[in-house]
């Protein structure tokens, strides 16, 4: 099931549940809508990324640019379902590809033209958005910052759908320092709005 929520007039979250029965996360993919191009930022598996591609084709909306967060299967499995879009992500995504490659050879990778070091600035349309190195979670984990006011975690953050926060989640190659690091970094941007890979977005800088 795909649920839409309208973040502000120009960002989109679709989020997906997995098991509405005993739901304990959904897996988001983010919008930046610019009449008819799109910005996205991670893909979710393969039936989330085909569902919303059929929705933004019904739209005549073209994804342009996508976004990988950083390389781990529920946000960068959907990738093919966009080809032909500009894609970007972290330089160091070798190691997770290469893991989740050889533990499940039957998915199809895209691998990102755009690397990112440390940081990473485009304009799309009339918004700015840079790309930052945020390790913690995983070593390849970057963030978006949209006209400076709106920033995406990816899942430095991550909250059930009860609303209960799961910090730090660190995985294989990410490091708990680090994510601390990162997750003081994220404070110190003073955003209104904390947009997440997985749980609803949070407003207020608070």
């Amino acid at each position: 099931k795909m649920n839409i929520v309208k973040v502000n007039d120009y960002i989109v979250q679709f989020e997906f549940i997995e098991d509405e029965k005993q739901p304990t996360y959904i897996t988001n993919i983010t919008a930046l809508v610019d009449e008819k191009r799109a910005f996205i930022i991670d893909t979710g598996y393969y039936h989330h990324a085909g569902e919303l591609k059929k929705f933004l084709d019904a739209k005549g909306i073209k994804a342009e640019i996508v976004a990988f967060s950083h390389f781990h299967p529920d946000h960068i499995y959907g990738g093919k379902e966009f080809r032909g879009s500009k894609f970007i992500g972290r330089r160091h995504y070798k190691r997770n590809v290469e893991y989740f490659r050889d533990s499940h050879p039957e998915n199809e990778f895209v691998i990102p033209e755009i690397l990112v070091d440390e940081k990473y600035d485009i304009q799309f349309g009339t918004h700015e958005i840079s790309f930052i190195h945020m390790p913690g979670h995983s070593e390849c984990t970057i963030i978006t910052i949209i006209d400076e006011k709106i920033v995406y975690v990816a899942d430095l953050v991550l909250n059930t759908t009860e609303g209960k926060t799961i910090i730090p989640y660190v995985c294989e190659g990410g490091s708990f320092q680090e994510h601390i690091e990162s997750l003081n970094k994220i404070m110190d941007l003073n955003c209104d709005i904390m947009l997440l890979a997985h749980g609803h977005y949070i407003k207020g800088n608070e």
